[in-house]
């Protein structure tokens, strides 16, 4: 090998590196500035029943026929449920109860339903006290891969979100006792919720 071709490689492997710096650097940038930022967990499975459930910790499991030994943890959802229906999907949103406490966590599960339920690929939950401010902002994508010829997609999706009432780090807003909105958009379909937060 000659040392121009030497010279040229060694080049090319330096402005690589210098690329992957810059870009870093500009991911720094824009946390620095403040930019909303959403917990975002991603469901790649594709069985005929999927449930993903996200734990207050920020881990989480995928309850499908493809994992039949996962079980979801023991959550009773006695609260509101509201759902809206627009072509060949059918949104639901079920609440473990209708207040929390501060420092208690609140289950939200939201299941898609319907033809198009494989094919709504992303959920964004906001929790909004009285004076509209974000305490918590979350997110789901739920990517879709090139189905297989005779793929027949889930027609039932769920997936088990959770907010637990206390002050988030991003977005640095107190929860404090008093009403509460959620405001949830879920395969194009914009929802809210009022809820309370008691002492």
């Amino acid at each position: 090998m000659s040392l121009g071709k030497v010279c040229r490689a060694g080049k090319a492997h330096i402005v690589a590196i210098l690329l992957v710096l810059v870009a870093l650097a500009m991911l720094g940038l824009i946390s620095a500035l403040g930019v909303e930022r959403f917990t975002v967990s991603t469901n790649t499975t594709t069985p005929t029943t999927i449930t993903m459930v996200i734990f207050p910790n920020g881990s989480r499991i995928t309850v499908s026929e493809a994992r039949v030994a996962t079980t979801p943890p023991s959550i009773e959802f006695r609260g509101p449920v509201i759902s809206e229906e627009v072509l060949e999907l059918r949104v639901a949103v079920y609440l473990s109860n209708s207040s929390a406490r501060v420092n208690e966590t609140l289950w939200i599960k939201v299941v898609f339903e319907g033809e198009k339920a494989f094919f709504s690929d992303y959920i964004i939950l906001y929790v909004l006290n009285s004076r509209g401010e974000k305490v918590y902002g979350s997110g789901i994508v739920h990517p879709h891969p090139t189905p297989p010829l005779r793929f027949e997609p889930p027609k039932r999706i769920s997936y088990i979100l959770s907010w637990r009432a206390i002050k988030d780090p991003h977005f640095k807003v107190d929860v404090t006792p008093g009403n509460y909105t959620l405001a949830i958009e879920a395969g194009g379909i914009r929802m809210s919720i009022p809820i309370t937060v008691t002492p």
